[in-house]
C-alpha cells in the first residue's frame, strides 16, 4: 500500500505509489472526503490510461465506517472535473434561443449523442481555459476566456462518479455563419 494523503490506498503492479500521488483527481476526492467518514483504506481496482500512459481514470473500493461506526463498502470512479459550454443565440425570426451543439459516438450510450462541447480538465489548464481548448477542438471555434460566463457547478452521477462538470454560456452572435461554415466537419485532436 501506498500512504497517500492521510489515507492507505492499496494498489496492484498497474500503478505505482508516484501514479498515486500525482494523480489530481484523487487528492481533490481526498480533500472533499467528509470529516465524519472514517476511511479505512481505498483499494485501486483498475487504472485506465490514455494516451502517453497518462493516468485517466482510478476505479477504487473504498472501505470506511459512517458517522456511527456502521460499515460502508462503496465503488467510486475517480476522474476529477470536466467543463461543459453551452453556446446559444437568439433565432430574431423564431424569436427562440439556439443552441451549438455536437454530435459525437458515445460507446458507453452505444450509439451516436447530440451534446453541448464538454471535456474533461487538462492538469495544463484552467477550468475556463479547458473550456475555450474544447470550444476550438470540438466546434473549431475560437473564444476569449473573458467571454466565457460561469454558470457552476454539479455532480454527473455522484453515487459511482466524483466528476463534477463546471458550466460556462457563451452568447456567439454570428453561430449560423459558424455552423453554415463548419457544421459538417469533424474536429477534434487528429487534425
Amino acid at each position: 500500500h501506498t500512504l497517500v494523503g492521510k489515507h492507505k490506498i492499496y494498489h496492484g503492479d498497474g500503478v505505482t505509489a508516484e501514479d498515486l500521488r500525482s494523480f489530481k483527481p484523487l487528492e481533490q476526492w481526498q480533500m472533499q472526503l467528509e470529516s465524519d467518514v472514517l476511511v479505512h483504506g481505498v483499494h485501486v481496482l483498475e487504472a485506465l490510461r490514455g494516451a502517453g500512459d497518462v493516468l485517466l481514470f482510478l476505479i477504487v473500493k473504498v472501505v470506511a465506517e459512517d458517522a456511527v461506526g456502521r460499515p460502508v463498502e462503496s465503488y467510486a470512479v475517480l476522474r476529477g472535473m470536466s467543463i461543459a459550454v453551452l453556446v446559444w443565440d437568439l433565432d430574431e425570426q423564431a424569436r427562440a434561443p439556439i443552441f451549438l451543439c455536437v454530435r459525437q459516438l458515445r460507446p458507453a450510450a452505444a450509439k451516436y449523442t447530440v451534446e453541448i462541447p464538454a471535456g474533461m480538465l487538462s492538469d495544463q489548464d484552467t477550468l475556463v481555459g479547458s473550456a475555450a481548448r474544447e470550444l476550438k477542438e470540438e466546434c473549431n471555434l475560437e473564444v476569449r476566456r473573458a467571454d466565457l460566463v460561469r454558470l457552476g457547478k454539479a455532480y454527473t452521477s455522484q453515487g459511482i462518479l466524483d466528476e463534477q462538470i463546471e458550466y460556462y454560456a457563451l452568447r456567439y452572435r454570428d453561430m449560423r455563419e459558424h455552423v453554415e461554415a463548419h457544421g459538417h466537419k469533424e474536429f477534434g485532436l487528429d487534425e
